[in-house]
């Protein structure tokens, strides 16, 4: 797999200082209710006043308000019991949420293929904790820079760095203690890894094999570009619609979906003309179909076996003009039951929304340094554009027209 020249982005470490734990026995995760709590921010009000059915930007708003108040109250290091809880206390405040969408605890489920598999918390609350307090983190850090500024600076300890990644390198559980060793050997990793390959890495770390260790990653991005954390959430539905839009508008077949997230995954390739790209090794020029062009992306397959298979034939068909199998999304099933899937190093890391799908794998290639599928890179330019606001050095003229095309059909959204 093709790694940029570096691996793992500059990023100035967090320290580790603890904080207060909460109660195990929880009656209520805020003593004045959590109604009550929404209902002192502007966020929560237009939550409250869609309490009948929630969208993703509402959900966002939901969490953001949420997490928020429960720092001050539990401090940084907050127990699941507090999750667990709070989610179902969403779930009875709003009468369509589920609470497994909030957050689900730490499990391990059997495998057939790998023994025993550990998931790691997951869920939007969990989620929005991890970015806000690697954010707090760093701005802890910052602040004690600031109030001995003649006094020279050190980077966390390097005996706990060297502690934490030995112990990545041998452990896959229990989940809390892996996530603060990863933020504790950041610098270091950073060091290690550099220029070093995608196989090495997942060897080496073993914790990155477990479905939970694509969250891991996506820790390394948040603490890069900590604006670019939840815009996703905020970006995407407008984008979406403006998509498919212009595919109506060209006349282009939509996929067969009652998801509109989906279809605007799925027809997004078939917007970008495809474009000669490398020569082979005979010296035949390589012309990627369109529908070449989505397997790079995102591709379709009606279960999870069809996933190895597909990257065969893609593997062997890149091998030709010298190049590797980058990672991609998969969504897998029929219309009505869908799984998707983000493919690294054929490790398969199993998720339940599209668009969480699209976020995960981009902030992949960032936090991994891993360069995007050659085939789809105007389209990835698009969404480091379009969706993260992140800017790129150069960018393909393709892009620049897409980006016009969509401008039209976002501004009557807009108005």
């Amino acid at each position: 797999m093709k790694r940029k020249a570096h691996s793992f982005a500059d990023i100035t470490e967090a320290s580790t200082s603890q904080n207060k734990k909460s109660n195990v026995c929880i009656p209520h995760v805020f003593p004045q209710g959590l109604e009550a709590i929404l209902s002192k921010y502007t966020d929560g009000q237009i939550v409250l006043l869609q309490k009948n059915k929630l969208n993703n930007c509402l959900r966002q708003k939901l969490v953001k308000v949420v997490i928020t108040e429960l720092f001050p109250v539990y401090g940084l290091e907050i127990r699941a019991e507090v999750f667990t809880k709070l989610a179902k206390e969403i779930e009875e405040l709003f009468p369509n949420e589920n609470a497994a969408t909030y957050y689900l605890p730490y499990t391990t489920c059997k495998d057939k293929d790998k023994g025993r598999k550990s998931i790691g918390p997951r869920g939007k609350l969990y989620t929005k904790y991890v970015n806000c307090k690697t954010q707090l983190r760093l701005a802890n850090a910052q602040k004690n820079t600031q109030k001995a500024p003649n006094k020279k600076v050190e980077s966390p300890k390097s005996v706990s760095a060297k502690t934490s990644l030995e112990f990545l390198k041998v452990a896959i559980e229990p989940y809390p203690k892996i996530l603060e060793a990863w933020e504790d050997s950041l610098s270091l990793r950073k060091k290690v890894y550099c220029n070093v390959s995608l196989d090495v890495i997942y060897k080496d770390l073993p914790c990155l094999k477990q479905n939970f260790g694509i969250e891991l990653i996506e820790t390394d991005f948040n603490r890069k570009y900590p604006d670019s954390t939840d815009i996703i959430y905020t970006t995407w539905p407008k984008v979406a619609k403006a998509i498919l839009k212009e595919a109506q508008e060209r006349k282009i077949k939509l996929p067969e979906s009652t998801d509109d997230n989906t279809q605007a995954i799925l027809i997004l390739p078939y917007l970008f003309q495809p474009t000669t790209i490398k020569k082979s090794r005979k010296g035949c020029n390589w012309r990627p179909s369109r529908s070449e062009i989505q397997e790079s992306f995102f591709i379709h397959v009606a279960n999870v076996s069809e996933i190895d298979e597909k990257a065969a034939t893609r593997r062997a068909k890149l091998a030709e003009y010298g190049l590797t199998l980058q990672p991609y999304a998969c969504v897998i099933g029929d219309l009505d039951n869908l799984t998707f899937a983000v493919v690294i190093e054929d490790n398969k890391y199993f998720l339940q929304s599209c668009v969480r799908t699209i976020e995960l794998l981009f902030k992949c290639f960032y936090a991994l340094d891993v360069e995007f599928p050659i085939e789809s890179d105007q389209i990835w330019q698009f969404i480091s554009e379009e969706i993260f606001k992140i800017k790129l050095q150069f960018r393909s003229p393709t892009v620049d027209s897409m980006i016009s095309d969509l401008a039209f059909h976002l501004g009557n959204e807009l108005d």
